[in-house]
């Protein structure tokens, strides 16, 4: 909407899982590089890199918390003031997308986890959404 800024454009982001253990075992190699923080760089089989940008690349190490902050929380605070908002996770299977949006399965809870520093995507929108309606309350 009308601000100065680009916190409520379209954002794209990349992210990346570590290596599975298929990979070594057969012995693949690493073909993507990160030389900043928007750009991924694929390098084919014949050593030829593309690099693609992004609005950010996460890498391995990333926490989830810094994965929603940058894309979840504007959204859901837009979602309040009347705005419509989406996030599409879009990924070949086992690369992460679920992950991503609900965190790590934990036994018992069917696909939910309820620790605080590994919750995805999902978890935090919900956790945000009852935030924004109990500061409406109080306001």
């Amino acid at each position: 909407h009308g601000t100065e800024t680009d916190d409520n454009a379209v954002k794209v982001v990349a992210r990346f899982r570590p290596p599975g253990a298929l990979n070594s075992k057969l012995g693949g190699r690493t073909c993507v590089a990160f030389p900043a923080p928007d750009e991924v760089v694929l390098t084919t089989q014949d050593d030829k890199g593309h690099p693609f940008r992004f609005d950010k690349v996460y890498l391995e190490d990333v926490k989830q918390s810094d994965v929603f902050d940058f894309t979840g929380r504007q959204i859901v605070e837009d979602v309040f003031e009347g705005y419509n908002g989406t996030i599409f996770a879009y990924g070949q299977t086992g690369s992460g997308k679920t992950h991503t949006m609900m965190g790590p399965s934990q036994a018992g809870l069917r696909g939910y986890c309820n620790d605080p520093d590994l919750k995805g995507i999902i978890p935090r929108v919900v956790e945000k959404m009852f935030s924004c309606v109990e500061e409406a309350d109080e306001a």
